[in-house]
């Protein structure tokens, strides 16, 4: 630790014991909620986790599953049905931690269906302080490799850390031998490599130990929590259907004596758990809580998994729901929350001008569309790219659900997307062999396109716990004469630029034509502009941003986020620090979200400005009053 006069107490390597970190992330009132659970009740051990299993398809994790949970399961070959989507089954298992306390712990196996086009989806159920089998075959020599590759960068991102068991199952068909020193030093999280046969049994038993003894040296199922919030979480666990309402969560809560502010704080751990999901800031999700994760992402699956679906290239109609999701299962009055769930997870995307048209981006097909492609060879374009050291699946996708309202035509595929904001347009393709995104501008307003694309790009790797210039690279193209006339001209990261142009030096090496290039010519476009707080300033620009705003207003969402979102980027564009508060703060009264849509602040955190935005059908000033 250290002290600082000037800005407190500074600690570091000291991790955090107390409150699960689930209920710090939620911020000071959270934790001066669960603080005063813990002082006024009675309290209880978690004694709850995640057991993870994934991999590639037909690896055996679903029999594998069954076998830990039942030794005497036998083996059927070839009668085990494909796991589409994921399965979540309880098992319980007795561990021995550290105070040489013997106690139950009560394990969900989260059972993921291994075919590629699930991967993106899964991405939002691999959580931290959990605990991960990866399974795999000996089929063929460096098939491992491209199987471990994936799963163990995408958990190092996404797990925290968390405990990982390579599993190679299938051993009495084939057995392989694997360099597991070099896995180890490059993933220090792998805690055993372990060979095991379902089919004879061989390993189960010392696979169940080696898990018996992961979980021990978690310390977080040993959190204490209050007795409360456990009978809360059993009580939703009777109810009878796999989803209630936010006024029946409330019900159960008061009558466990827990009044509906201190619910409100319970639904967020809950929900930062996986027990729930309840995102009770989003209009059309507020009033549910969907009580069974399984229940809802088998429904997201069915859509991705549907024969009609792929085959129409990931588009459908509402009307189809009725036809896709049993209506004992799904009755038509939930059909719309599932489907704005879907969206909230950047799955789908409304088609513009088409009415109840959704396409799922991920089945999309991989020929591009034919495109004017002149004007990105023109002169002046700006060209950018995104280099990976490991890219997850998923981010294009997600990109172009994002960015739906920008879309021109119908220019979109599985590995692109073309772009317009009124006389400027941009060219945003994948390439996943390459590990890289590149995006090239033309137009009006490139700088302003090319902002808003990298605004959410960096907020798609921030979901991601990517960092830049750590986990990705922003990549510059040189101007000199010989890179302008080449296809694959020389490049430079962005951060290098940005560190020469702090340090006033004034040009770099072109690796190509070895002439040196400037920097201010290099970075011309890609710089932000000079910070800006002048609210002389800003007056002008928001009244811009609000036109433009309108001029898209059929396009866009009506829900506050989706309209922020474009104000946010826009101001970022223009100089000005924007912080939108539904996704950086809450209210003062710690109720909700969004009280506050939009803080501007000067570059060292000074608030200069409070924009507040809400929706009118008409000079409402009973509303206007009202905010």
């Amino acid at each position: 630790w250290e002290y600082d006069a000037d800005y407190g107490l500074f600690l570091y390597g000291n991790p955090l014991e107390s409150p699960p970190v689930e209920v710090v992330k939620r911020g000071p009132t959270a934790v001066r909620n669960y603080f005063k659970e813990i002082k006024e009740k009675e309290t209880v051990l978690l004694l709850h986790s995640k057991l993870l299993l994934v991999g590639s398809g037909a690896v055996g994790k679903t029999t594998l599953m069954k076998k830990l949970k039942d030794k005497k399961f036998k083996v059927k070959l070839g009668q085990e049905p494909t796991t589409h989507g994921i399965n979540i089954i309880p098992w319980e298992l007795s561990c021995t931690f550290a105070n040489r306390d013997t106690l139950p712990v009560k394990i969900h196996f989260w059972d993921f269906g291994g075919q590629d086009i699930m991967y993106t989806t899964h991405q939002f159920f691999l959580t931290k302080r959990s605990l991960y089998l990866l399974a795999w075959e000996a089929r063929q020599e460096g098939q491992e490799t491209a199987s471990f590759d994936y799963w163990l960068n995408i958990l190092k991102l996404l797990s925290g850390g968390s405990p990982v068991i390579i599993v190679m199952n299938k051993a009495d068909s084939r057995s392989q031998t694997i360099d597991e020193a070099s896995f180890r030093n490059k993933f220090p999280f792998i805690r055993a490599f372990i060979q095991v046969s379902c089919l004879t049994g061989k390993g189960i038993k010392e696979l169940t130990e080696l898990i018996r003894s992961c979980l021990a040296d978690m310390p977080h199922l040993q959190d204490r929590l209050p007795k409360t919030w456990m009978e809360i979480r059993d009580a939703l666990k009777q109810l009878p259907n796999p989803y209630t309402s936010r006024s029946k969560y409330l019900a159960v809560c008061k009558d466990k004596g827990l009044e509906e502010e201190r619910a409100e704080f319970l639904s967020d751990y809950l929900h930062d758990l996986g027990v729930i999901l309840h995102f009770r800031n989003e209009p059309l999700l507020a009033d549910t809580v969907i009580l069974n994760p399984e229940w809802a992402t088998a429904a997201v699956y069915k859509i991705m998994d549907t024969k009609e679906i792929v085959e129409n290239k990931g588009r459908f109609k509402y009307d189809d729901l009725k036809t896709l999701w049993p209506s004992h299962d799904y009755p038509a009055n939930i059909h719309p929350q599932l489907l704005r769930l879907m969206e909230k997870f950047e799955l789908c995307f409304p088609v513009v001008g088409e009415k109840n048209i959704h396409i799922v981006p991920e089945l999309l097909p991989a020929q591009r569309p034919i495109l004017e492609e002149d004007k990105y060879r023109e002169p002046g374009c700006l060209c950018y790219e995104i280099h990976y050291d490991f890219m997850p699946r998923g981010i294009l996708s997600r990109f172009i659900t994002r960015l739906y309202t920008y879309i021109l035509h119908d220019h979109y595929w599985k590995h692109g997307v073309e772009l317009a904001l009124e006389h400027t347009f941009a060219l945003v393709q994948s390439e996943p062999l390459n590990r890289k995104l590149a995006i090239t501008v033309s137009g009006a307003d490139k700088s302003d396109l090319l902002a808003i694309a990298r605004h959410h790009l960096e907020e798609i790797h921030c979901s991601l716990n990517m960092e830049k210039d750590q986990h990705y690279r922003e990549m510059i193209p040189c101007r000199c004469d010989t890179c302008l006339a080449a296809e694959n001209p020389h490049r430079y990261p962005h951060h290098l630029l940005k560190r020469c142009e702090e340090k006033g030096i004034p040009s770099v090496l072109c690796e190509v034509s070895l002439e040196h290039i400037a920097v201010p010519l290099l970075l011309k476009g890609f710089a932000p502009p000079p910070p800006k707080t002048d609210l002389k300033e800003l007056f002008p620009e928001l009244i811009k941003a609000a036109s433009r705003l309108q001029g898209r207003a059929k396009a866009i969402k009506p829900d506050e986020d989706s309209r922020n979102t474009i104000i946010d980027a826009i101001l970022s564009a223009r100089g000005f620090t924007v912080k939108d508060q539904t996704r950086w703060g809450i209210s003062a009264t710690g109720k909700r979200a969004g009280e506050l849509d939009f803080l501007v602040e000067t570059p060292d955190g000074n608030a200069v400005s409070i924009i507040e935005a809400f929706n009118l059908t008409g000079m409402q000033r009973d509303v206007i009053a009202d905010h």
